[in-house]
Order: C-alpha cells, then structure tokens, then sequence
C-alpha cells in the first residue's frame, strides 16, 4: 500500500514452511503483479488477437535473442477480477486490440486500484475501468495525445545498442485525486556506423482521475549518448525501464520524485514544476569517473553500448525528506551505485552511496527506516581512457562480512546486518570466456569477458544460473520476506523471517518462473499471490496467477 514493498500483512510460519496452493487460473502473458483490493482481485496479461482469453489463447513466450532481430507480436491486453477467496472470474474486459508487443514490454506494469477504479498501462495507452463492472471510463494514446513516439513497434530498428523495447513496464501512481504516468519519447540517431540509439527523453504526465484529462506535463532534457557531467545538459538516461516515479511530502510540499538515469528530479505535485535536481555523475565520484565522457568517446570503443551511462531503475523511494536512489552504468552492473540524498532548504545532498548494493531490475524494500536490498554482482568495469576499451575486470567481490541481502539504515548507509541465507549465486564467469557479442562485433580484436547475456552463463548451476531479469524480487510482510527467486540455486517462493541480526529461511514452494519474472509477490488476506510470465513456466497444471495460503489454518 505504501509503494515501498512493506505490507503489514503477517505470514504464518507454518504455512510459510510449506504453502499449498488454494487456486490458480490463465490470466495471460506477462509478468505483471495482480491488485487485491477488499477481497477482489485485478490481474491483467496478454492473449493471442480475437480469442477468448484461456490458458489455450496465451502465449508460450515471444521469442526473441539479444543478438537478432527481436519478434513483435500482436496480443489483445484484457483486464481480470477475480474473487480472492477462490478465483472465480467477476468480469473480464479487453483494454486494447491487436498492440504489438516485444518480449519484455508492455504487460509487466500493475494496475492501480484507486477511489473505485482501475488503471491499467500498457505499452501505448493508460485506461481506467470501473472496478465494479470492468466497463472502461477513459483511454489516452500516449503517443496520440502525448507524443510519445519510442520505436516500440518495431523494437530493434535502432541496430545495435537499439531501445523502446522495455517500456510499458512503469506502473501508474496515485496521488491527490491525479494518475501520474512516466514514459519515454525519441527518435532515432547515431554515434557512428551501425551504432544506433534513440535520443529520448524521460516524461512524467499527470493526469486528472476523474476523466484522463492532462493536467500537466514535465519532459527531461534528452539523452545524450558521449554525456559528461560537466557539459552535457542530458538529464534523461538509458531507458531500461520508465523513469522511477515516487510521491512525499519533502519539506512540506507534496512532491513526484522522478528518476530518469541521468538524473533524480523533483516536480511540484500541483503544477509539475521543477523543485530540483540531483545529477548523479556530478555529485558521486565514482560514478563521475566512470562515465563515458567525451575524451573517451573520441577512442576506439568496442563496448559502445554497453558503456551507455545511466540505464534507468525499475523504482526510487521517498521517506520524510529523504530519496533512495541508484544507478546502473552498462548493463546494470557496471559501476552501479545505491545511495540516498535529502533534501534541505531546496537542495538535493548526498548523504551515502555504495557499490557493495548492486542490483538491477529487482526492487528494494524501505521499511521503519531500513533499507533492505540484494546486492548480485560481482563484476564492474572501468574505462581505459588511453586504449579507450574496458580496463578492469571483475569488479573486486564484497568483503567476507558484508554478505548478499543487506539491510541498512536509510539516513546513513550503515550496514546493520547482511545474510546469505537466501543466497542466489552471481553472474561472473571465468576470466578465459568471452562474450560472443563482442567478439562477433570486432573480430581480431582481443577483448574483455562480458558478464552477461549470453547462454553459458543461463547453464551454470554452481554459478546460480542466468535467467534474465537477473535479480530476485521480493516484499517484506510484516516480519516475513516473501521472494519470488529464479536462480538455479534458489527457485520459486521463498519465505524467511527478519531475526533482527538476519534472516531465518522458513521454506517456500520451488518451481521456475522463466526468464522474465519482474513482478514481486503480492501478500493479502492471509494469501500469496504470485503471477508467472506464461504459461509453460512453474507448476504443473495450467493457470498462470497461482494463489498460496500463508495465514492462519
């Protein structure tokens, strides 16, 4: 309910240690967590066009590879909801027709329950429907209305280092009668040969409830691939994700905090005027020294893309006057750096940053003034500027003392405890293998491991496995985390309960969710909610929303 990943919901220890599941159904493809709202349930997923929506009409997976060209499918979007208690359906509603999707993109946002409605956003369009009847009260084409013009339609047009094909994946937010909705708009450039990009810049859009009418809009100034803190005017990194979007009163005005990459941004919640800005590159050493300034632009580079600085997270937190934050450098893992600023009389200061906390598309949890997160990498890079290719090579590991999930206290960044009790391995594969991407690139040329993407990593089990998103994703209910893990090494539901200096595993339900399972487990009425991406993951059986009992017998 806060948006931190905190519910007060308590998990039943015994239950916990070996949950049975109560119900499962087809909801369709994608990994979008379901809402529960007074004992009802909303879940939305993707079906093949003009069917009927069933476990016959959802897709296996839309295929694709990182290294060719990436299949877009047509899919029908429908909205479900469902009785908590058993599953049985109430309505179904079909939000949009035929929208062409890529395999990460466009049903991995969840709804929004508020004041009696549901907003659903996909790749294109925010819809609201009336909770009680399913009957759509309003539709914005993001791209018609808003300009929204990423190339999604066609996700890899932009060759190499190519974008727009992981949007839709930024859920809508709520606050004083308003529907804020971020999203990313560009078109196509270069920064040599092939090497394509999108010069896109991050938007937030603010919404009236009631009619979907546009109350305001605030856009980023444009990405720029050769940034430099100094004098680059981009505030709008990577778009991996849509920008963070978080809302607080900070020193006492309501606030929408975006986080775009290249920068975190406070907009007035009323006007959505800017406040202020932090720059990360600016403010975090590290992360200054390591971004792919124009000197180093200039230099043969083989790793163009994977040097992008400032991939987008998948969330930014608020608690009092304080913005938890982090960065991705390359592909998540280079040069990633969590940190937390507060604002005093106007102005962003940093108060902490580390890069022992590195994690991609997972999501953090801040609770009670801890900040709970798992760190699942071991490598980083940096930049020869002289040869202008990647220097260093793995990232030096963790101290023995400092294990993989972590808590830390929010206002300083001390850890107050770390535990590998649910420990899911980490991507870094020995220094001999090269990544076949690059080498196919540049051949002849003698270049650095890369550490992810790629098939071997996805076949190691003593390594934990490689299974993109790459992160876990959890919530902490009450005293309980409640994981959904896809590491060969840990799979499935985990459940394990805060002892204050750690973490005491309880059990879970083992199973696979595939290659894409962003959305965290959702804990309410004594059940567990879990959505896999499609069909042919996990359990035995058919139905893709699986409903656990956690409560009390």
């Amino acid at each position: 309910p806060t948006r931190t990943g905190f519910t007060p919901e308590p998990i039943n220890a015994d239950a916990a240690a070996s949950p049975r599941i109560l119900w499962r159904t087809s909801t369709g493809l994608g990994g979008a967590p379901p809402v529960v709202a007074g004992g009802t349930v909303f879940v939305l997923g993707g079906f093949e066009p003009e069917k009927e929506p069933g476990a016959a009409s959802t897709p296996a997976k839309i295929a694709g590879h990182w290294d060719k060209p990436v299949n877009s499918t047509p899919l029908d979007v429908w909205v479900a909801c469902l009785t908590a208690a058993d599953g049985a359906v109430r309505w179904r509603t079909k939000v949009t027709d035929g929208e062409t999707f890529s395999r990460q993109a466009g049903i991995y946002a969840s709804p929004l329950f508020v004041a009696g409605k549901l907003i659903v956003r996909t790749l294109r369009y925010v819809v609201a429907l009336d909770a009680q009847t399913g009957a759509i009260l309003w539709k914005l084409d993001l791209e018609e209305k808003l300009r929204a013009t990423t190339p999604y339609r066609d996700p890899w047009q932009t060759g190499k280092g190519g974008r727009g094909f992981m949007l839709g994946r930024g859920a809508p937010l709520a606050a004083d009668g308003k529907v804020l909705v971020s999203f990313f708009a560009g078109a196509v450039g270069s920064f040599g040969g092939d090497e394509k990009h999108v010069d896109s810049s991050a938007t937030c859009v603010a919404l009236e409830a009631a009619t979907g009418a546009v109350l305001w809009q605030h856009t980023a100034s444009p990405y720029t691939r050769q940034y430099h803190p100094d004098k680059s005017p981009s505030e709008t990194g990577y778009d991996s994700w849509e920008p963070a979007l978080a809302t607080g009163v900070i020193e006492g005005q309501p606030t929408v905090v975006m986080s775009t990459g290249h920068a975190v941004i406070g907009l007035d919640l009323a006007t959505g005027e800017r406040r202020w800005i932090f720059h990360h590159a600016k403010e975090i050493p590290a992360i200054r020294q390591f971004v792919n300034d124009a000197d180093v632009a200039r230099q043969p580079n083989p790793w163009p893309w994977w040097l992008g600085y400032g991939y987008v997270a998948p969330q930014v937190l608020v608690a009092g006057n304080i913005v938890v934050d982090r960065i991705f450098c390359g592909h998540g893992s280079l040069g990633t750096a969590t940190y937390a600023l507060e604002v005093t009389g106007g102005q962003p200061r940093l108060l902490w940053h580390t890069d022992q906390l590195a994690a991609r598309n997972a999501k953090y949890v801040l609770h009670d003034g801890k900040l709970y997160g798992i760190d699942l990498y071991t490598h980083l890079h940096t930049v020869d500027r002289a040869k202008g290719q990647i220097a260093e090579w793995p990232r030096p590991h963790r101290p023995d003392e400092v294990k993989q999930f972590q808590c830390r206290d929010v206002r300083t960044g001390e850890l107050l405890w770390s535990s590998d009790a649910l420990y899911q391995g980490e991507t870094a594969p020995p220094a001999s293998y090269l990544c076949e991407r690059a080498h196919n690139r540049h051949p002849g040329q003698a270049l650095p491991v890369c550490p992810a993407l790629n098939d071997w990593l996805r076949a190691k089990p003593e390594e934990g496995g490689y299974s993109y998103s790459g992160d876990p994703t959890f919530v902490l209910a009450g005293d309980t985390i409640v994981m959904k893990a896809a590491r060969r090494s840990l799979e499935g539901l985990v459940f394990a309960k805060l002892t204050g200096t750690g973490l005491q595993k309880l059990g879970g339900h083992a199973f696979a969710l595939g290659e894409y399972y962003f959305g965290e487990p959702v804990v309410a009425g004594g059940r567990c909610f879990v959505k896999l991406d499609n069909e042919k993951n996990g359990l035995d059986g058919t139905g893709n929303l699986v409903c656990f009992g956690v409560g009390s017998p």
